[in-house]
């Protein structure tokens, strides 16, 4: 099935969500607008312009998720999705989509793939989700919310740990960092309810060409939550914000390394971000 008309695009789509605060950006789990690579599994769906695939990838707990990628890099024992005859993935014109199996299965350039059921393909007049389009809302966010400045929240900096707590319900709690106060300390940030307050931690990574976060422990009413998979997102709602003050764009252009579990959204559309824990945005 080849996307050739607008009614076939993304946010013409039932996957779409346009209320979300990410924007096209935050109706998938993972969003590379160079290059993603998975190297283990990621439980939620993928939009990138180029995957390099090393491991399994979609959400257990939720039936029915589109994944968008452009092109591959590798795609050796490939399944996109747990849910075969739910899930959608889309992918670029220039990718070689075949039938194997006696027409049962789809293949990609060649290399059989074992999910999901369901797959189309840009046509040459027109593309699933622009990538661009994507990117620059993905900038705009981060630039305006770079821009707010610490409100409702509470802060208790001891060594290693950065403890924030809020002091207001229902609205917005803003904590503003450099990457020296991050890069050695973990973050607790602690909730008294579960689905009101959401939390924004913008990181100014001006003169640093790498940012090494030590993870982010939530807790609700005392309760922490773990960094285990799910399909409910409701609890928390964290964004940590990576931006440079010193540029005229406040785009980030270095490397943030997650090395501890974090319980938060991570956004830093110009940066390259290695994950080397687990990530619940």
């Amino acid at each position: 099935n080849y996307i050739d008309s607008d009614n076939e695009t993304f946010v013409n789509s039932s996957f779409y969500n346009n209320s979300l605060k990410l924007g096209l950006a935050g109706n998938f789990a993972i969003v590379g607008y160079s290059k993603v690579k998975n190297s283990a599994h990621t439980n939620g769906n993928i939009l990138t312009s180029e995957l390099e695939y090393g491991s399994n990838f979609g959400c257990n707990q939720e039936n029915g998720q589109v994944s968008y990628i452009k092109k591959f890099t590798n795609i050796a024992n490939y399944t996109a999705g747990p849910h075969p005859a739910a899930d959608l993935l889309v992918v670029g014109n220039s990718v070689g989509v075949g039938l194997e199996d006696n027409n049962t299965a789809f293949s990609f350039n060649g290399s059989k793939i074992n999910s999901p059921y369901n797959v189309a393909k840009d046509s040459t007049t027109k593309q699933y989700l622009d990538m661009d389009t994507a990117k620059n809302e993905s900038i705009n966010i981060s630039q305006t919310l770079a821009s707010y400045k610490n409100q409702g929240i509470a802060q208790n900096l001891t060594t290693n740990n950065i403890t924030l707590t809020n002091d207001t319900n229902g609205y917005l709690n803003v904590y503003n960092a450099t990457a020296g106060d991050i890069n050695s300390s973990k973050i607790n940030v602690k909730l008294s309810d579960t689905k009101g307050t959401s939390t924004l931690i913008n990181i100014d990574a001006k003169g640093t060409s790498t940012i090494n976060l030590q993870g982010l422990n939530l807790y609700i009413n005392g309760t922490p939550l773990k960094t285990v998979e799910t399909g409910e997102y409701s609890g928390g709602k964290i964004i940590i914000n990576v931006y440079d003050s010193t540029r005229s764009d406040k785009l980030y252009t270095g490397t943030v390394n997650i090395a501890g579990a974090t319980y938060a959204s991570i956004l830093a559309p110009h940066a390259t971000l290695n994950l080397n824990s687990n990530v619940n945005g």
